[in-house]
């Protein structure tokens, strides 16, 4: 089974928890009742990683549940927020690979093996993007949030406040740019990776948990695939 599927399941069934354990997820008007939520979110991870005829279906579900997130509710933690989206995108990437038909025309033109290839890559792509655009245009949120997390402020101290934001938006939106166009596979998967876990470990629950778990699961099995896309769902 593929480390993205994976990570969607570990995602889904810990947004299920949230929903049972946070009580800010009870407040926001646009989502249902939470224990609605948990049922939903964990017969999402389950059916993920259950035979193959239910990861479609699961896939779709989660797809359009993050869709919902980031179109109606975003931002607010931890189910909307940049990840989100790319949750999305590598959603329907499933779905698209769990599909034997749409696998093996995969396999036989480029072009739809390039457009699948790029929605697995963007939805890894697209949270750096937005995190570095944000960086770009609004630096006084990212000092503000650096000097009120302990852990981030021991992180930027070793070049800088300052220095750190424009880091944050230089790399990100390097890595972006990297992630979309497909290049430096293996380097652009592992730093990619290492980002997002070293992001987890500084924010913590509820800014980068558990979102950033399917995103870390899709940059490792890019390494993995080392610019071979696989359409299956294996």
């Amino acid at each position: 089974m593929r480390p993205t599927v994976l990570g969607l399941s570990a995602t889904s069934l810990l947004w299920g928890l949230a929903f049972l354990f946070d009580p800010r997820l009870s407040l926001h008007h646009r989502l249902p009742h939470p224990l609605i939520m948990f049922i939903l979110h964990w017969s999402i991870g389950i059916a993920l990683i259950y035979p193959f005829r239910a990861t479609r279906w699961a896939g779709l579900a989660m797809c359009a549940t993050a869709t919902y997130y980031a179109l109606m509710v975003k931002p607010f933690e931890p189910i909307a927020e940049p990840q989100t989206v790319g949750i999305a995108a590598l959603s329907a990437f499933v779905t698209f690979v769990s599909i034997p038909r749409v696998s093996r025309l995969s396999e036989e033109n480029s072009w739809l093996a390039g457009l699948l290839g790029l929605l697995f890559r963007g939805g890894i792509a697209y949270p750096f993007f937005e995190w570095g655009l944000d960086a770009y245009r609004n630096p006084a949120h990212f000092k503000h949030y650096i000097t009120e997390n302990s852990s981030a402020l021991l992180v930027a101290s070793i070049f800088g406040l300052d220095t750190t934001v424009y880091l944050i938006f230089a790399v990100e939106l390097a890595l972006a740019v990297m992630l979309v166009s497909d290049r430096l596979h293996r380097a652009t998967g592992i730093i990619s990776a290492a980002l997002l876990t070293l992001f987890t470990i500084v924010a913590g629950y509820p800014l980068a948990l558990p979102q950033n778990i399917t995103l870390i699961a899709a940059s490792l099995e890019y390494v993995r695939l080392d610019g071979k896309l696989v359409t299956s769902s294996t």
